[in-house]
């Protein structure tokens, strides 16, 4: 995530320093660093100026099909159900983006695996797998995952 948030400010400068990029980097999960540059170029050159957050991510919703209302309803139920572990484990706020691209609920820390105990593994297994399970408690059935409900953002044109 440091690295999608890093990508609008290389381009921007110092222009958007105070500027939350989390929902943009979000929002460009999965897509190349060329993807970023070229949204932040589309973005500065419609604004006529530099380009807010939302002028950013305007431009990165552009050619990605909404969700259908049954895939959207699945993606939010799905994560909601990370959020609930999440939030009860670590007694945190959590943001679940359901989007374009599907939905996401990150961690933090997951990049510290490697020097995690077991129970922490444990815990990590269950944050993941619970998403499966609200979905088969709440609509009845469980979906493929992340791949039936999402693929790679389509190329951002430059």
């Amino acid at each position: 995530m440091d690295d999608l948030k890093g990508i609008p400010r290389h381009y921007l400068g110092d222009d958007l320093a105070r500027l939350d990029l989390t929902p943009a980097a979000v929002q460009a999960r999965g897509m190349a660093g060329a993807h970023g540059e070229a949204a932040v170029r589309r973005a500065a050159r419609r604004a006529g100026r530099t380009p807010t957050a939302d002028d950013l991510r305007a431009v990165l919703a552009e050619g990605m099909p909404p969700l259908g209302e049954r895939v959207r309803l699945r993606a939010a139920v799905h994560e909601a159900g990370h959020a609930l572990v999440v939030a009860s484990a670590t007694g945190r706020p959590v943001v679940l983006p359901v989007h374009a691209a599907g939905g996401l609920t990150e961690l933090g820390d997951i990049d510290k695996v490697g020097a995690t105990t077991v129970a922490e593994l444990e815990d990590l297994l269950v944050m993941m797998l619970v998403g499966r399970a609200a979905e088969e408690a709440i609509l009845g059935d469980v979906s493929a995952g992340p791949s039936a409900t999402s693929g790679p953002p389509p190329a951002a044109p430059a």
